[in-house]
This record gives structure tokens, C-alpha cells and sequence, in this order.
């Protein structure tokens, strides 16, 4: 059976659902706030012709996921699947982020874990890439128990050559 890249998923803090084209103008407002970029690699990703790129990059993905708070029903972020490899049983989760209103909070973890729990039904690994300057994305996923493997130079459409550092975390570590 084949894995389900983009199913609607959600638990007590959160909603995902597949991404469209209909959600740009709500998910730029949040991707507007330059703080939310301070220590990624691509810092102008809050001008919106660089997110109209990571937009447009995520919707042909086809395994983009919009964030919405269960509460408030507000939208709160993205994030998405890809490079899966059967051969190797992995996948890769990223492009994630949330409103700094989330940031430090429960959130990212209950999107970490909708996801894994659905990536660990067919994967055995996922692989997450995170800019080397990340520092809060890459403590986030630590206490996942991901383990950082090693630095890569990561080539993308939306910005220029960046060294990431690969985490992997496999399903008997998050079992």
C-alpha cells in the first residue's frame, strides 16, 4: 500500500491538511514576520516574491501540510514530506515553520509528532535538514531524539547554496 503523502491529520493542539493554492495569502501573513527567518538560511523569506518561490516549491511538492491551531482555529504555519526513498525507507520532513506565537510551546511538538506517527506506518526512518544556524529548530528536534549525522550542502530553487545539518530518527528510537 502506498504511502499517503498528504492525509488531513490532527490531534488536541492541531490541524494539517493538504496545502492549495488558496492558502497563500493566510500563510504569507504569517511567513511576513522577518523574526521568523533570523536563523534560517534563507533570511529574505518574509519579502513575498522569495515566499511566492517556497510557496509555489511547496504546492508542487504535493506533500505540504497548513498548520491550523485547533483552538482558534487560526493558521499557524506549514510544513512537508518529501525525498522519499523506499530503498533506503525513509523520508524527510521540513520547510516547517510556526508563528513565533508557537515558538517554545507544544506545538511544533504536536506537528512533529501527527507527523512521525504517520511517517513511522511505512518509513522505519525520517530525515530532517536544518540549517547550520538554526539553533532553535535543531534543539527542537533533539528532544525528539533525532541525531545529528553530518553537515550537506543543500542546492535550492529559492536560495543560494547552504550548508544544513541532516538529523535522523528512526521508528524503534520513537516507539
Amino acid at each position: 500500500m502506498p504511502f499517503e503523502l498528504q492525509p488531513s491529520l490532527e490531534n488536541d493542539l492541531i490541524r494539517i491538511v493538504p496545502l492549495q493554492e488558496q492558502h497563500f495569502e493566510a500563510l504569507y501573513l504569517v511567513a511576513s514576520d522577518p523574526l521568523l527567518w533570523e536563523q534560517h538560511p534563507s533570511k529574505d523569506r518574509y519579502q513575498r516574491s522569495v515566499f511566492e518561490i517556497f510557496f509555489r516549491d511547496a504546492i508542487l511538492s504535493r506533500g505540504a501540510f497548513l498548520v491550523h491551531d485547533i483552538k482558534t482555529a487560526e493558521i499557524i504555519g506549514t510544513s512537508r514530506y518529501y525525498d522519499m526513498d523506499e530503498a533506503d525507507e525513509s523520508i524527510t520532513i521540513g520547510y516547517t515553520f510556526l508563528a513565533r506565537a508557537y515558538w517554545g510551546g507544544t506545538h511544533n511538538k504536536a506537528l512533529k509528532n501527527l507527523m512521525l506517527d504517520h511517517a513511522f506506518t511505512h518509513f522505519s526512518k525520517v530525515y530532517f535538514s536544518i540549517g547550520v544556524y538554526n539553533i532553535r529548530s535543531q534543539k527542537a528536534i533533539e528532544k525528539l531524539g533525532a541525531i545529528k549525522t553530518v553537515p550537506i550542502e543543500n542546492h535550492l530553487a529559492s536560495q543560494a547554496k547552504n550548508k544544513h545539518h541532516i538529523y535522523q530518527l528512526t521508528k524503534d528510537i520513537w516507539q
